[in-house]
């Protein structure tokens, strides 16, 4: 990467992970005192809520990144006009996708039971299904000038904006429950200051780049419109196959067994989508560096660029997929107590399925940075029927954790293959015969590492709990540290890495 592509990455990369910590801090201290005085059963409402929520999120569908392509190529061509009327398409998709949250969100709170298995009791659970409707619609009406920031590659803006209404959030959220003792009040708090901060990010962005307020003149010609079309639709298909495969366990879940198995297993996914936010602000913070590179550079220096990406996308999957089984059900017994276990088989799943979401997560970067996403349109539909029909059938025979073996299964017979297909064939026009290598030689060093790591962990334990997990914790830590250095000491992408690391030298 160019020296400017990787100053504005590390730039970024450090304010997310400030602003990540912080709110991971934050999250932990509000979900102990929410457990306090509220029911499990809330718990449950609040991730299956969410998941509904996230069917209809269609900026969540990919029609933003599909735009802010294009934004790339433009910006890094700095060509005024086109920028002015990529933004002018750009409101008037979001505008329309607040309205359709809105209206479609809201078109649902009669049918409300039906997601819900069993009685519950909580009150004025209609009202409660509005606050999430209106917090979710209302974020889109200004949210596109926050992705012009992103396109710039100035990330930390954002990321900055967002810490502090976070903290704001946390404390009046903790401050409504111990007052009022009121999760709508809880929710009202969410709705006022994401909306604030939503018009904050909006004022910045026309105060830094006064383009955003000039008069547009022209239209976008029908070529442009007819690709950008094509991507948001493909982007579309992709992203809805992506929230049906993984936002639909809270929905299976709560309608097959219920709101208290909803609730259970919110605790271990607080972790595990703490621990990937945390992962994807790396991924957030070189999508614009990607998009330039993808823009301005031929294919030798993209491969390159790719495997590189990839070593540091398995350093940190691998590594945290295998904490995750080791150390999870340790820290929910030592934070909230036996009580709140799930099933171990559940744990193994949810480790598998998150190593293998965030081994894609390279292919996504580059897939999407380059706008291929059209070239395998309707994969999500096959994934989508193996995944609600296995997750279906087998969680009805073997109780819930066959809604998670599903998503194994519909991850394993077509995004695993199809992706990196897409990718090497019509964006870097090289071979996937060294891409299966590397990505077999990575699963193979995760089962090792995880074979040595939980084995010795096995036979070292204390009496006290918290002694027991703290060792844990230094095992995990720098034995899968050494074992990763040992195995992949020798590899160019290693060399890279060091050399960017501590030499501080760049490769033009």
């Amino acid at each position: 990467m160019s020296e400017s592509r990787v100053k504005n990455s590390a730039k970024n990369l450090f304010y997310s992970y400030i602003g990540q910590i912080i709110n991971i801090l934050l999250k932990f201290a509000l979900r102990s005192y929410f457990i306090r005085v509220l029911t499990t059963e809330y718990l449950g409402l609040n991730g299956l809520f969410g998941n509904i929520l996230s069917f209809l999120s269609l900026a969540e569908l990919g029609i933003g990144g599909a735009i802010t392509y294009n934004l790339y190529v433009e910006i890094a061509n700095q060509n005024t006009e086109r920028i002015k009327q990529l933004m002018r398409l750009y409101k008037t998709a979001y505008v329309i996708i607040g309205c359709f949250v809105l209206l479609a969100g809201s078109s649902l709170i009669p049918f409300l039971d039906f997601f819900i298995e069993g009685k519950y009791e909580i009150p004025n659970i209609r009202l409660i299904y509005f606050l999430f409707v209106l917090n979710s619609g209302s974020s889109y009406f200004f949210s596109y000038k926050a992705n012009f920031i992103i396109a710039n590659q100035k990330n930390y803006i954002v990321t900055n904006i967002n810490l502090v209404s976070n903290i704001v959030i946390a404390i009046l959220q903790t401050l409504s429950l111990f007052l009022f003792n009121s999760y709508i009040a809880y929710l009202i708090v969410q709705v006022i200051i994401t909306f604030g901060a939503n018009v904050v990010m909006a004022f910045i962005a026309d105060k830094r780049y006064p383009i955003l307020k000039e008069k547009v003149t022209g239209k976008l010609d029908e070529n442009s419109k007819h690709i950008i079309t094509q991507n948001v639709s493909a982007a579309v298909f992709h992203k809805v196959g992506g929230i049906i495969v993984f936002s639909t366990d809270n929905i299976l879940l709560s309608k097959l067994f219920g709101l208290i198995q909803v609730g259970l297993y919110s605790n271990y996914t607080l972790i595990t989508k703490t621990l990937q936010a945390l992962i994807n602000q790396f991924f957030v913070s070189i999508t614009a560096s990607v998009g330039n590179l993808c823009a301005a550079e031929g294919n030798e220096k993209k491969v390159s660029i790719f495997y590189i990406t990839e070593y540091i996308n398995f350093l940190i999957f691998s590594f945290s997929s295998i904490c995750i089984y080791e150390l999870l059900e340790k820290f929910i017994t030592l934070w909230l107590g036996k009580e709140y276990l799930m099933n171990n088989s559940i744990l193994c799943l949810l480790a598998l399925n998150f190593y293998l979401e965030g081994m894609r997560s390279t292919l996504w970067t580059f897939n999407g940075s380059m706008g291929l996403a059209r070239y395998y349109k309707y994969m999500p539909i096959p994934e989508v029927i193996i995944n609600l029909g296995s997750s279906i059938i087998l969680g009805r025979l073997f109780g819930p954790v066959g809604i998670f073996i599903g998503t194994t299964l519909s991850t394993v017979f077509t995004c695993w293959w199809i992706e990196p297909k897409v990718l090497f064939k019509y964006g870097l026009d090289s071979s996937l015969k060294k891409y299966y290598y590397v990505y077999f030689k990575y699963f193979f060093i995760t089962i090792l590492n995880f074979i040595i790591v939980h084995f010795t962990n096995k036979y070292i334990t204390f009496e006290q709990p918290v002694i027991t997990f703290v060792v844990h914790i230094i095992i995990c830590g720098f034995m899968q540290l050494l074992l990763l250095v040992l195995l992949t000491f020798k590899s160019e992408e290693f060399k890279y890495l060091m050399n960017l690391l501590f030499k501080k030298k760049q490769v033009k």
